[in-house]
């Protein structure tokens, strides 16, 4: 506040400087026209007392030129300062007003002084309890400062591993984005895999659809066959019978019966063969499917792991589509799909021939 007061009291000064300056001036131009007014005055007393010549017309002329600029000229600076002096008026009672409220804001502050002086004391009894206070606690400042200055220095320490340690984090992050993309890679490749098994586990899944059928029809061709042995059996039993009661027919029988049990031999071994095949086939499928199943185990523990539980399900299915493929191999397909050489119209050639005799 006090800073205001001074402030407008040095402007009111300098208005007033300014406004002494231009009286001092308006003094100046008022004795300059009074000097002027009484030389004209006498250079008319001259004119009217005696006899002036061109010259000095001329020069009388050009005098009362000079006057009435120098009068106009008057004017308007006189005009020009009473205006000036107008507004310096009017700046001195803004600048009165002001240092009037100045003084009310001062004596407002006056009060606000004395109160801050009582104020003042109980807060100077207040600091001298503290500071008996403070001196008595000035030990535990030292124990302060030094534990502040370790503090300080653990400080120093934990922001240099701070560092080192988000360097390394850094490194970490950019190890970490450089495997993650590789996985991503890695991520993409597994699925085109993933999608050409599934389409090889469909296309082997049509295969054994097919096999299945072909196999059906060999067991119906194999029943068919057992059938047909049966009855050549019982032909056979019913030809024995035949033989005891036909002593006189004996011999053809016998040469009857021989070439049947030829036959039959010869179809049994066929049969016999062609199921050990198939046997030995069986057993070395048996002997790999292991190895299979292992394989498509850990196939489908990467599938499971790339592609997590939402496909699941169409990895199992895939592991029994592969499963089923793989039991059944093209070779022993092909060594099923081939019929027994049994020719059984030779049996009935002979039965017949038995039932002619």
């Amino acid at each position: 506040m006090r800073y205001f007061v001074e402030e407008y009291k040095n402007k009111y000064e300098r208005l007033m400087l300014k406004f002494k300056e231009k009286k001092i001036e308006c003094d100046v131009l008022k004795d300059e026209c009074k000097v002027l007014k009484q030389k004209i005055k006498s250079l008319q007393k001259k004119k009217k007392s005696a006899s002036i010549g061109d010259k000095e017309m001329v020069r009388i002329g050009y005098l009362e030129d000079e006057y009435r600029k120098m009068e106009s000229e008057e004017k308007e600076k006189g005009v020009r300062l009473n205006e000036e002096i107008e507004g310096l008026k009017c700046a001195n009672k803004r600048a009165n007003d002001e240092v009037e409220e100045l003084k009310i804001q001062a004596t407002m502050l006056m009060k606000t002084n004395v109160k801050l002086g009582e104020e003042l004391e109980d807060y100077k009894a207040k600091y001298e309890g503290l500071l008996a206070q403070l001196n008595e606690k000035a030990g535990l400042e030292v124990g302060l400062k030094e534990m502040v200055k370790i503090l300080e220095e653990e400080n120093q320490k934990i922001k240099m591993d701070q560092r080192e340690n988000c360097a390394k984090l850094r490194k970490e992050i950019e190890d970490l984005g450089c495997a993650k993309r590789n996985a991503d890679d890695e991520i993409e490749a597994l699925e085109r895999k993933c999608m050409e098994l599934e389409v090889q586990g469909t296309v082997s899944l049509n295969y054994v659809i097919e096999l299945e059928k072909q196999l059906t029809n060999q067991m119906s061709i194999m029943v068919h066959q057992d059938d047909e042995l049966m009855d050549l059996r019982a032909r056979c039993n019913g030809m024995s019978e035949r033989e005891m009661t036909a002593l006189g027919k004996v011999a053809c029988l016998e040469e009857v019966v021989k070439k049947m049990e030829c036959d039959k031999r010869e179809t049994e071994n066929r049969i016999l063969k062609s199921w050990k095949g198939k046997a030995g086939e069986m057993e070395s499928w048996e002997k790999r499917l292991p190895e299979l199943e292992t394989g498509v185990l850990s196939a489908e523990e990467g599938n499971l792991s790339l592609r997590g539980p939402k496909n699941e399900v169409s990895c199992r299915k895939m592991h029994d589509k592969v499963d089923v493929a793989d039991m059944v191999h093209p070779e022993l397909i092909d060594s099923m799909l081939i019929e027994p050489n049994i020719n059984p119209s030779s049996f009935q050639g002979n039965s017949e021939d038995v039932h002619d005799q």
